[in-house]
């Protein structure tokens, strides 16, 4: 895993998911995007699972929230995104 992540106090720091990686002995592979909306991850980062992963994790909705993207879009977007996730992850994390 490389580690070119942003240093707090000195420490380099891991998002949620290098940190689940790590605690199981795991490769990482990061798509996520800062600033995505459920909708982009759907469009542009989903179509990037392309082979089987030991764990897939899924957060968003946040970027809906501050564009005011209706909860039923949301629900649209993260039924995509799940459906395709457990077709090559043993194991989604949501």
């Amino acid at each position: 895993m490389a580690n070119d992540s942003p240093t707090i106090a000195g420490v380099p720091s891991q998002g949620f998911g290098a940190l689940v990686a790590q605690s199981l002995d795991l490769p990482y592979t990061r798509y996520a995007r800062g600033g995505f909306t459920s909708k982009a991850i759907v469009e542009q980062l989903i179509p990037k699972l392309r082979r089987q992963y030991s764990v897939g994790i899924l957060s968003c909705g946040l970027n809906d929230a501050y564009q005011d993207l209706s909860l039923a879009d949301l629900e649209d977007n993260l039924t995509k995104a799940v459906a395709h996730m457990v077709n090559h992850c043993e194991r989604v994390v949501i």
